[in-house]
């Protein structure tokens, strides 16, 4: 915690600046110099778990002063008391904000085995929805770490235009659900591979479960966009109240389902997704004057997507149960046929991104528009 916090300023600093290639050749500097290089050798040497302790050490130590390295920060002999009061206000709610929202995605598996006494039967399936509650954070935890880094940049620098923030919250919207609701659906109907690749055997029963759970990876994805917004326009103390709020509700919601089965815990965890979503949208409405016919509009294009997809899938799991594949070649088989149609079918008919003024298309950096199928397809708009 003492090196990872001495990497705060010049990390914020870069974030702030934009400049994402020095933060990635941080973050690589970090990955391999402390996991590759100090963590493997020190596995290979036997030193057990203390390899990975070691490992993690070096990764925090090598971070901070890359961070330093490529973003210097000079500093001042003077203390500024006005700034140090708005740094304080302003941290205060941001971690109140942050603690509340991370409290209310973890209470689940928090509250979960309070139900499981002694019966060991009960604490095996409250450890099964352990597992698929964690493989249902990571595309999250990735979209939370584009939030933090790239919208929450963009928003800053924009915080006081609230057209401008309109357009790109529409925009971003847009491009999300045409990201999240098809890959969401997809994983839905591969679930069963899914398990089998990554958890095995023992964790077939995950596998309604992470069906269900995965329901609400789309409303949090969605909810990190209102969450940049928030902080970006300093509202993180009328944030913490729906923050507050969504905790409640995930705590009432477990206690109810938790004696009908883990399945009803995890509809129940979707039920009060949905519903801090729509209080995100309440707010981005409130700060940026945006209505909800255009955040809900900009949904469209990825609900679209989501219906071919899971005709896709449907068809594509039929015939390859008819084959009898192993699971990790007829997940790759699956997801490789579905993504070549569905590439085929964006290029063909390009407004299934959206219209034209919101079109992912138009956002790509210019050297992409260079190539001849991407101009193709936007001269089709």
């Amino acid at each position: 915690f003492t090196i990872s916090a001495l990497s705060i300023v010049p990390r914020s600093l870069m974030i702030k600046e934009m400049r994402f290639r020095s933060f990635f050749t941080a973050s690589m500097v970090s990955i391999i110099g402390g996991n590759l290089i100090v963590g493997l050798a020190l596995a290979w040497l036997n030193w057990d778990i203390w390899a990975y302790v070691w490992a993690l050490f070096a990764q925090n130590a090598l971070m901070t002063l890359a961070y330093w390295w490529l973003q210097p920060v000079k500093i001042g002999r003077r203390w500024e008391w006005k700034y140090t009061r708005e740094l304080i206000r302003y941290g205060s709610g941001s971690t109140l904000f942050n603690a509340l929202n991370y409290a209310a995605t973890k209470v689940d598996v928090t509250i979960v085995p309070l139900f499981t006494g002694s019966d060991l039967e009960k604490l095996r399936k409250a450890g099964i929805y352990e597992r698929s509650s964690y493989v249902m954070s990571l595309p999250i935890t990735i979209m939370a770490k584009l939030s933090d880094n790239v919208l929450f940049s963009g928003m800053a620098q924009m915080q006081d235009e609230a057209a401008r923030l309109r357009k790109m919250i529409i925009i971003v919207t847009n491009l999300l659900s045409v990201l999240v609701i098809p890959a969401t659906v997809l994983i839905i109907f591969f679930s069963p591979q899914i398990i089998r690749v990554y958890l095995g055997p023992n964790y077939y029963e995950a596998i309604p479960i992470l069906q269900v759970l995965f329901c609400a990876v789309i409303f949090r994805t969605l909810s990190r966009l209102c969450d940049s917004l928030l902080r970006a326009r300093d509202a993180v103390f009328r944030g913490s109240w729906v923050k507050g709020i969504y905790l409640v509700l995930m705590i009432i919601g477990v206690l109810i389902a938790s004696p009908f089965g883990m399945v009803w815990v995890a509809a129940s965890i979707v039920a009060t997704t949905f519903i801090h979503y729509l209080m995100s949208l309440h707010l981005c409405r409130q700060l940026i004057h945006i209505s909800w016919a255009e955040q809900l509009r900009a949904l469209i294009p990825g609900i679209q997507l989501g219906i071919l997809s899971a005709a896709l899938a449907g068809g594509a799991g039929l015939v390859l149960s008819l084959i009898h594949l192993p699971a990790l070649i007829f997940l790759m088989t699956g997801i490789s046929a579905i993504g070549s149609i569905m590439l085929i079918a964006i290029y063909r008919f390009p407004q299934l991104l959206g219209k034209k003024e919101v079109n992912p298309l138009l956002f790509i950096p210019d050297r992409w528009k260079k190539l001849p199928f991407i101009r193709q397809m936007i001269q089709r708009l």
